[in-house]
């Protein structure tokens, strides 16, 4: 039971992460398409642009959008997956009981908090 809420879990939270950026994703800026390869000073991003190479520096993130395409929604859920589940499904597994788990799955309020931006 306990496992089956941590990937309950973590499925959510690759989904909340379909909404925000994320290194790697491809955005619209200025009708061109760019690519996010820095983002140490978010919400100000560093883009560039892939064919000429062109870097932006800086770019808020209210100035460009998250192209919707196939790539994006797979990167942005799989970087979560691996996030989650690469580090923090160990430590539920070994540190905290099923009814742990179930109480920080149910109260937590950003559970599923599905988009934000």
């Amino acid at each position: 039971m306990k496992i089956l809420l941590a990937y309950i879990k973590i499925f959510c939270y690759g989904v909340e992460n379909l909404f925000k950026f994320n290194i790697g994703d491809i955005v619209v800026y200025k009708n061109k398409e760019y690519t996010i390869i820095q983002g140490v000073c978010a919400p100000a991003w560093d883009l560039i642009d892939k064919p000429y190479g062109t870097r932006l520096d800086c770019i808020h993130q209210f100035n460009f959008k998250k192209k919707k395409c196939w790539y994006n929604f797979k990167h942005a859920f799989t970087f979560a997956y691996r996030f989650y589940k690469g580090y923090w499904f160990d430590i539920w597994m070994k540190n905290w009981s099923t009814i742990e788990m179930l109480k920080f799955t149910l109260k937590n309020s950003n559970w599923c908090n599905f988009g934000d931006r």
